[in-house]
């Protein structure tokens, strides 16, 4: 049975309007602030309707897009989740007058997948949080069909969002292309002419470094 927690327990403070306090954040802030979305950006739609100037002051780091490579490395280009869910949403991102645009596309975080004698590393930590990460993942690996067995022993899942938060604060290992790119009514990321300049990270110079990277920072050795 779950532990029953009531909202009137929580201590801290409780936001009715998160869009908002985000607004609120950023405009309060006398540094540039890093603007990490790693889903579609409905709620970044609705604030900068709200709020358009708080794009000047946000450096926005997006796990977006498929730019000349699909789902499974593949060479055909696919219209990326977190784009198609809500269209008009990235759109307005494109659009929008960002201190900086960067993005990670499929192209560098859809085959982002710790395994071998990393992952072991990982699997059998005695770390609280990685004992619990991984109690989770056991249980979502037992829900989902596609999941052989043997996988949950194996590999992780797509990583997809730890290459947005590595973005956040280094742009080590990875390769950039300034690109222009529009959204399309499928939800196809297409480079353009015409389109926003992105700064798109486009693949890896050295995707191993980024793994032993990725595996000691879960240890909590980096």
């Amino acid at each position: 049975m779950g532990v029953q927690y009531e909202l009137s327990d929580y201590p801290g403070p409780i936001f009715e309007d998160g869009i908002q306090a985000m607004i609120d954040v950023i405009r309060a802030s006398e540094e540039i602030v890093t603007l990490l979305v790693v889903g579609p950006a409905t709620n970044i739609k609705v604030a900068l309707e709200r709020a358009p100037d708080i794009a000047s002051k946000c450096k926005f780091i997006g796990m977006h897009g498929s730019v000349n490579v699909g789902y499974d490395g593949s060479t055909t280009p696919a219209s990326e989740y977190n784009v198609r869910a809500d269209i008009p949403a990235f759109q307005s991102v494109l659009a929008a007058d960002w201190h900086s645009l960067e993005i990670t596309p499929l192209n560098s975080c859809g085959d982002i997948v710790l395994g071998g004698e990393r992952y072991q590393r990982l699997i059998q930590s005695d770390d609280p949080a990685l004992v619990a990460l991984f109690e989770n993942y056991k249980i979502f690996s037992e829900l989902v069909t596609w999941m052989k067995v043997g996988y949950f022993d194996t590999k992780s899942t797509t990583l997809f969002d730890c290459v947005p938060v590595y973005m956040a604060y280094s742009q080590d290992h990875l390769v950039y292309e300034d690109i222009p790119l529009i959204v399309d009514d499928k939800g196809m990321t297409l480079p353009d002419p015409d389109g926003a300049k992105v700064s798109v990270a486009t693949g890896w110079s050295n995707q191993d470094a980024f793994y032993e990277h990725l595996t000691r920072r879960l240890l909590g050795s980096e």
